[in-house]
């Protein structure tokens, strides 16, 4: 009974080592490969899931910047002197392949139609496409690059995005149907069509990239311009015959003192100056002397706007006449300021009389201190406008 103990537990003792030789059993094998499976698909569904994660991280940051230069484009006045913004690029391009025809009388300051909302393109600041909306295919794709196969009812995956961008005028008054230089507003909507395979999973929110920009006459521009009569003698201002005394006479302006849009095209030496098409405000100031009522005026093709009366007693006195004058310019307008007086000066003064006249009211034109002296370098007419739309 013993040997047969000993020799049962010999058995087992030489079996332990034999079995560590041959390696696991086939249930430990195939315990550790359903293991293995479940930890390498949780690895791939891990993986999947990081890199829809990116993808829609990357173009939620594409759509997102997108957002911002579409605003951006709508918004901005001139990036530098004499540089389109790409506002006035977009406005500029009336044709109708790669412009926006409907904009034309924002162009021309023509009546513009009032709430009447139209497909956009709208353009860079370099004048290329930024997005086109009057194509009804034109779309892009997840990465921003543009495609033109956009559809919803037959989604098309390489190309799923559009903007749907529109614009239209607004006017002042409930019975009005037109209006010249109206606010602007564009709307933006983002339109998206996955087809079958939509890796954002329903995660993307349109209203999300909605945005609305209202952009109004005096937002458009702000450029000024300043244009003066700086004496280049010691006698002031002069003046042929009797000037404005009982008639419209023309000031003098010879220097464009800055013009920062490049709107003056031209000015001569006895003042006409020639501003480009657009809508201005302009403060205007002349010098009086001793010539009793003054009013002034600029005059041009459509633009006639008149100052009231200011006094500048025969005594002496100098009295400044301003005008606040604002107008529009359907094109490139020629403008004058005049000056209407009422009386003479029994004589003229002595500072302001060239020392060889023979014309006894030559120079009452006014300087802008009473006083005697020379007036070389002394401002006299000036104007001063800002432009704002066109």
């Amino acid at each position: 009974m013993r040997g047969r103990q000993t020799n049962s537990m010999l058995l087992k003792s030489r079996a332990s080592p034999l079995r560590s030789n041959r390696g696991f059993t086939l249930v430990e094998v195939s315990i550790t490969i359903i293991v293995a499976s479940i930890g390498i698909f949780g690895m791939t569904s891990l993986f999947s899931d990081m890199i829809k994660i990116q993808k829609r991280s990357a173009v939620l940051q594409v759509l997102t910047q997108m957002r911002s230069d579409l605003i951006a484009a709508v918004n901005n006045g001139n990036p530098a002197p004499g540089v389109q913004s790409a506002w006035e690029r977009t406005v500029a391009d009336i044709t109708v392949a790669t412009g926006t025809p409907f904009l034309i009388c924002l162009r021309d300051s023509t009546p513009c139609l009032k709430d009447t909302p139209t497909p956009l393109n709208l353009k860079a600041i370099d004048g290329a496409e930024l997005f086109y909306s009057v194509p009804a295919g034109r779309g892009f794709t997840f990465d921003g690059r543009l495609c033109n196969s956009f559809s919803l009812g037959t989604p098309d995956p390489l190309c799923p995005l559009r903007w749907d961008l529109q614009v239209q005028t607004r006017c002042p008054g409930a019975t009005s149907t037109t209006c010249v230089n109206p606010v602007v507003e564009v709307s933006g909507q983002l339109q998206y069509s996955p087809g079958v395979d939509d890796f954002l999973s329903g995660r993307l929110n349109l209203n999300q990239f909605t945005f609305s920009v209202r952009r109004g006459e005096k937002a458009n521009k702000n450029e000024p311009l300043v244009l003066s009569y700086l004496d280049p003698a010691v006698t002031g201002e002069p003046m042929i015959g009797t000037g404005c005394f009982q008639a419209w006479y023309q000031r003098r302006l010879n220097t464009m003192v800055s013009d920062v849009g490049n709107n003056v095209v031209s000015l001569t030496g006895v003042g006409t100056f020639r501003l480009q098409a657009g809508t201005y405000e302009c403060r205007i100031q002349v010098p009086a002397f001793k010539n009793g009522g003054n009013k002034i005026r600029i005059v041009g093709t459509g633009v006639n706007v008149e100052s009231s009366i200011v006094s500048a007693s025969q005594s002496g006195e100098s009295v400044t006449v301003p005008l606040q004058a604002n107008f529009v310019l359907g094109a490139a307008t020629d403008l004058q300021v005049q000056h209407y007086c009422y009386q003479q000066p029994a004589t003229a003064p002595a500072e302001n009389n060239a020392p060889n006249s023979t014309v006894p009211n030559n120079y009452m034109l006014g300087v802008p201190v009473s006083d005697g002296g020379n007036y070389v370098g002394t401002t006299y007419t000036v104007v001063s406008c800002v432009k704002t739309s066109g």
